[in-house]
């Protein structure tokens, strides 16, 4: 405005005096043009600053609403304190948390003022924070955001779930979202829960387009999609089998599988094509040198390099070919074709699906209680309505929908609700770690310690501060009450954490936990997977009672030797054993309730069997049961053989001696039934002669229970004494027997004479008078004792006969089995009961310990402190010394407190569990030391001969080959190597254990940097060192610090290093997809690994790239010939 001012003013004086001398003004103007300027910028900057302060203002009016001061509310989630308001609480009308403070159910706080729910609160600031802001804001971790998908779900927080919930095919560059949605309706039966996810598992542009890279990303990874793009056209399929390797090639049952078009030549819609009635079994056919192929035919196959090779479809073999439509063009026009792009989805499952949400609420909207929803218009009437007024119908209808929805997630939340104890909460001081829960959530197990402790038979009393103490780590405890809360279990697939937890878990005999985390039968096989030995478990369980049993493994042939002598000093006399041998991909063996010796002779073992978990005919597991009247043949036992099953005109499965060198045999139907349609010879591994390349015997024990409270000696006894009545009473009644018929005999002599006090006696007309006293003197005169009366000879008559006493017997044993039952009951009990009230010596409720260590605060016993006698916290609290508490009654130690819970752990239980972590284990040897704790300075402690290093992380720890001897030689040569970090070495591969292809070896190792090859050829161990990583790429790498080595060998020389020649630095590796690990090259490699070294023939010719040592032959000195065969390799990662 004064700009404007100050143009018109100027304006004005110009015009007037334009013919005058305007000099004077000229200056006066500049002036005043000048300090109008100056007001102007004043008044604009000042105007900016109130605009951004005005901004500012609102800004924090905004962010105030969230600065509830009257409205604050506390909670107590699980012993985790929230302070936020009601109006986020509410910010989401739909969830659990809005309706808890709506004012629609009767919710109090606690004592404290705080609102508790017993449900854990670790992530609930998450909950909170997307409340507050709409964003929500979380690690990338999939513990963390599936035990934030389970609270989400509980409190219904729609926002939250949407954002963590599966998005299957989400990394997809071939579906448009219309075409992922037909996926996933297609798909959805497989999708049972919010988290269930298709998670990209292989694309051909990223990943490889080689059949070996698609079988490397996708094999073993359970049901998958596959979705292929060529030009226009986008199809595929879907099997609930997963994609496996097999040179031969075999077909797999997959009924659930199906082909489907969303682009087609003929311009159909989204079309799925189902199988054929009867041909489930080649739904999918499995190859290691083709890419995913569908249907016996094939309906679609993808070659080795489909963007280059032809692919080929041919439906209705297999699958439907959809009506009308050509089975060889309907796809892409073509029968041959060539693709642009492939993508792999494989299925993810959620492993924390909450079993209380079955359904997601929606928004509410409406202010209307439930008790309105009965009053709910019908269908007719809306129709009358609808007759007259549409609008009204379609304003009530939605409203009336709004009431039913709303009365739905009442009653949902009426149910969720019962987690709100706001009068029964229980606050829980573990180890120092404190928690908040409900005595609802404690007696969920009642077999355990907590529901012991507070059932009343206990006299367990809160501390001064209300809390329980328990005297135990409380480092996992959340996922304890979280399982006494949910019922299912969620941990992160760390062993430590685990193992800590089954400690946990069993000092609180939650048997729900012991069952999840107890290692199951089979758990140190290298040779099975996890649905083998399950498959494997069952079928021993109904072979022989293994109910409670543990399984020890006796013998595997790569740790212990291949020799019979080695496998019968390990397994002979070693009771019911389950051999499982592993020949190329195959996987079989045999089960006996026999002990194997070396008797040379067949034992009878009517419950034994062989079986069949991987065959080349692709038949699924598969147990062949004894043949009748063959059970006397079901093993045979000799010294010179390992073990051998069946016999009578032929064994049928035959394991020699040096079994990975020599010729094993197969002949079934001899002992054990071949299945259907198999060939006897091959069923096992194609072949009737084989090679084994891994054997493991694993032998069951019984977990031993005491069953009575009384002794075996002890009932025996008993029985002893109750058969001593049983004999007396027999006894008895037989003399009573015998006087009954001496009675009736008197009776009948006795007709005549009539008793009276006195007695008179007429002998043969002679006249006597006598008494009764006179008449007994003589006990032996059958005719003068006491004669019964009537009454009494009739009750005599009555007496027990022979069957009646068998029947008496039977009700005595029968008395006997109770008693021994209830004695059996009454015995547990006590058990229970003497095992918790040891346990509840942890729960010390006047003899707490308070530690501050460092700054990190414990709560232990005094008892706990003085576990170890000598050491320094032992002696703190022993009177000794004068140790007071500071002001808040805690115990100060200025040490670093971030381990202290391993050693009051190790107090606790006498058994150390530390990561296998260099820094924390030699950080915790220091702490030990300071307080002298003996056992943890031995466990922890290296020799003194040893490099600490090397003695913590325990070098080549994982390997099946190396002695420990042979660990430290090759850690000798390998420290100062420049490039090799002192760090824990990582098995990458082990061809016994993730297969003998080359591609096996690639998919493992590949671009994983420093690594150390060990191959077991024989007795012979030998390998090689490269500080650069494998490729697949078909040429050779320089690695100037690359070497050789041999730790056992022919000439019996000791272990040897062969550095490269000079000038051979380039030809250190040679890198082909054909290849397994080899070294050296120019002329000839010095190390060839073949593909499956295990059948196939490798080479050694040292002296070309690597130095031989002095005087050997370069041919022969790894192996004594040029060309071998492995019995085992495996690779690490340095």
């Amino acid at each position: 405005m004064l700009y404007f001012l100050y143009k018109m003013s100027s304006s004005d004086l110009t015009s007037h005096n334009s013919e005058e001398d305007l000099s004077d003004y000229d200056e006066a103007l500049d002036e005043v043009n000048k300090r109008i300027y100056e007001a102007f910028d004043i008044l604009k900057r000042e105007t900016r600053k109130a605009r951004k302060e005005k901004r500012s203002l609102d800004k924090v009016a905004k962010k105030l609403e969230h600065v509830h001061f009257s409205t604050m509310v506390q909670l107590n989630v699980g012993g985790h304190l929230f302070s936020t308001s009601v109006a986020t609480l509410s910010r989401d009308p739909g969830s659990m948390l809005h309706a808890m403070f709506s004012g629609r159910f009767d919710t109090k706080p606690s004592e404290d003022g705080s609102y508790f729910i017993d449900r854990d609160g670790t992530h609930f600031r998450y909950i909170l924070n997307y409340l507050r802001s709409g964003q929500l804001v979380l690690p990338e971790d999939k513990i963390v955001r599936k035990e934030l998908l389970n609270e989400a779900e509980f409190y219904q927080v729609q926002g939250i779930i949407d954002e963590l919930k599966g998005k299957p095919f989400k990394d997809t560059l071939i579906l448009s979202s219309d075409q992922r949605q037909t996926l996933i309706n297609w798909l959805k039966d497989t999708m049972t829960n919010a988290s269930n996810d298709y998670v990209l598992l292989y694309r051909a542009s990223r990943n490889g387009w080689n059949a070996s890279n698609f079988h490397a990303c996708c094999d073993n990874k359970g049901p998958t999609v596959t979705v292929v793009k060529n030009g226009n056209f986008i199809f595929g399929g879907y099997t609930d089998q997963q994609w496996e390797s097999h040179a031969s090639g075999v077909y797999r049952e997959a009924s659930a599988s199906f082909l489907f078009s969303l682009v087609n030549h003929s311009g159909l819609p989204p079309t799925k094509m189902a199988l054929k009635d009867g041909r489930e079994g080649y739904a999918i056919y499995c190859h290691g040198g083709h890419g995913p192929t569908f249907g016996g035919g094939a309906d679609l196959r993808f070659p080795h390099a489909p963007n280059s090779n032809t692919c080929y479809v041919n439906l209705n073999n297999t699958y439907e070919c959809p009506v009308g439509q050509n089975a060889t063009t309907f796809f892409t026009g073509a029968q041959t074709f060539t693709i642009q792009e492939m993508e792999v989805f494989g299925f993810e499952k959620c492993i924390c699906k909450h079993k209380g949400v079955e359904k997601m609420w929606r928004k509410m909207s409406s202010p209307k209680g439930p008790e309105e929803a009965s009053d709910l218009p019908c269908d007719g009437a809306f129709e009358e309505v609808n007759k007259y007024i549409k609008g009204v119908y379609d304003i009530l209808k939605q409203e009336a929908n709004k009431v039913h929805k709303e009365r739905e997630a009442f009653e949902e939340v009426a149910k969720k609700l019962e987690h709100v104890h706001f009068s029964k909460m229980l606050k829980l001081n573990v180890g120092g770690h404190l928690f908040s829960t409900s005595l609802s959530t404690m007696n969920k197990d009642p077999g355990s310690m907590l529901h012991a402790m507070f059932s009343g038979r206990f006299d367990t009393k809160p501390d001064e501060d209300g809390t329980y103490f328990i005297d135990r780590d409380g480092t996992h405890f959340r996922y304890i009450l979280n399982y006494l809360r949910t019922g299912e279990l969620v941990v992160p697939d760390d062993k430590t954490i685990r193992h800590e937890l089954l400690i946990e878990a069993k000092f609180y005999q939650v048997e729900g936990i012991i069952k999840v985390l107890t290692p199951k039968l089979f758990q140190d096989s290298v040779i099975l997977s996890f649905d083998q030995r399950q498959t494997l478990s069952n079928w021993c369980k109904d072979a022989t009672d293994i109910t409670n049993a543990r399984d020890k493994l006796l013998y595997r042939a790569s740790r212990d030797g291949w020799a019979a002598s080695n496998f019968h000093s390990f397994c002979d006399n070693k009771g019911p054993t389950v051999t499982v041998i592993k020949s190329g991909n195959y996987t079989f063996g045999g089960y006996s309730e026999e002990q194997w010796d070396g008797s040379s002779g067949y034992k009878r073992a009517q419950n034994s069997f062989l079986f069949s978990l991987v065959n080349p005919s692709g038949l699924s597991p598969t147990k062949m049961s004894l043949r009748a009247g063959q059970e006397g043949h079901s093993i045979w036992c000799n010294g010179a053989f390992g073990p051998v099953f069946g016999g009578g005109g032929g064994c049928d499965l035959v394991i020699s001696n040096g079994s990975n060198s020599k010729n094993n045999a197969v002949n079934l139907n001899n002992a054990y039934q071949c299945p259907s349609g198999q060939n006897e010879n091959t069923f096992l591994t194609g072949n009737q002669n084989f090679l084994v390349t891994e054997l493991e015997m694993s032998s069951f024990r019984k977990s031993q229970y005491l069953e009575d409270s009384l002794s075996d000696g002890s009932f025996e006894e008993l029985y002893k004494h109750i058969d001593d009545v049983y004999d007396i009473l027999k006894r008895e009644t037989n003399k009573l027997r015998k006087e009954k018929e001496a009675f009736d005999e008197v009776a009948k002599k006795l007709d005549h004479v009539y008793f009276s006090k006195m007695l008179k006696l007429n002998v043969g007309g002679h006249m006597f008078t006598t008494s009764l006293e006179t008449m007994t003197k003589d006990p032996g005169n059958a005719t003068l004792i006491k004669m019964p009366s009537p009454r009494e000879l009739e009750e005599v008559s009555e007496l027990p006969s022979d069957e009646a006493f068998e029947e008496v017997n039977k009700y005595i044993i029968g008395v006997y089995d109770i008693l021994k039952q209830e004695a059996n009951k009454v015995y547990k009990e006590r058990e229970a009961f003497d095992d918790v009230a040891n346990k509840l010596e942890h729960v010390h409720f006047s003899k707490m310990l308070k530690l501050n260590v460092g700054g990190h605060l414990y709560s232990t016993s005094l008892s706990t402190m003085n576990k170890d006698p000598g050491s320094m916290l032992h002696a703190m609290f022993s009177g000794r010394f004068d140790t007071k508490p500071d002001e808040d009654g805690s115990y100060f130690i200025d040490r670093d407190g971030t381990h202290f819970r391993y050693i009051l752990n190790y107090l606790r239980t006498g058994e150390l569990i530390v990561p296998n972590d260099e820094i924390i284990r030699r950080e915790l040897l220091a702490e030990v030391k300071f307080y002298q704790v003996e056992g943890m300075i031995n466990e922890l402690e290296p020799t003194p001969s040893a490099d600490p290093i090397q003695t913590v992380i325990q070098p080549f720890k994982d390997s099946l080959i190396l002695s420990s001897n042979q660990r430290q030689t090759l850690m000798n040569w390998l420290k100062n190597t420049p490039g090799v970090s002192k760090s824990d070495e990582l098995l990458l591969y082990r061809a016994s254990r993730d297969g003998w292809y080359s591609y096996n070896f690639h998919s493992c190792c590949d671009n994983k940097g420093p690594t150390v090859t060990v191959i077991e050829s024989g007795d012979n161990i030998f390998g090689g060192f490269t500080e650069q990583s494998w490729e697949s790429s078909g040429s050779y790498k320089s690695a100037e610090n690359s070497f050789l080595f041999s730790l056992v060998n022919p000439s019996g020389l000791s272990p040897t290093k062969m550095p490269l020649k000079s000038g051979q630095e380039g030809y250190a590796m040679y890198c082909h997809t054909g290849y397994g690990p080899t070294f050296g090259g120019e002329n000839y490699h010095d190390l060839c690994i073949f593909n499956t070294p295990n059948c196939n023939n490798n080479f050694a010719y040292l002296n070309n790239a690597y130095q031989c040592p002095s005087g050997q032959n370069a041919e022969t000195f790894l192996t004594r010939s040029e060309t071998f065969r492995l019995s085992e390799m495996e690779v690490y990662r340095l």
